[in-house]
């Protein structure tokens, strides 16, 4: 896979139902770590307690990252989503650094939420 050399698979889709599931189906079949899922929209998403949402083209960024950890100990493999997780809400901070009126959170393990602020009111 030239230019994406630790992906075993990557995929970008117009609209999907959930990444998740893409994922997830790439995964029960056998695809070895790491792969990625991308989409500008989303249809069919779910959410913390089952509540279920949609994102139109450009209102978010849609993607779920897979992981097959082997080298992992079972007993430690939610490290890997908390790490992740740090990692895209820093990242996401660094894109907002100085942003008034912009936030970020991490919502669970998989959810980073990032909120920007409208862009006449941003710094």
């Amino acid at each position: 896979m030239t230019g994406r050399p630790f992906l075993s698979r990557y995929e970008h889709f117009p609209l999907v139902g959930s990444t998740n599931d893409v994922v997830r189906a790439w995964l029960a079949d056998g695809t070895p770590e790491v792969c990625l899922a991308v989409a500008d929209a989303q249809s069919a998403g779910r959410g913390r307690e089952g509540r279920s949402w949609q994102a139109p083209s450009g209102a978010a960024l849609l993607l779920s990252l897979g992981f097959r950890p082997t080298w992992l100990p079972p007993d430690r493999a939610w490290r890997l989503a908390a790490i992740t997780s740090l990692a895209m809400a820093e990242a996401a901070e660094d894109v907002v650094e100085g942003a008034d009126g912009s936030e970020r959170s991490i919502v669970s393990a998989e959810i980073v939420h990032l909120r920007l602020a409208p862009a006449e009111t941003r710094v």
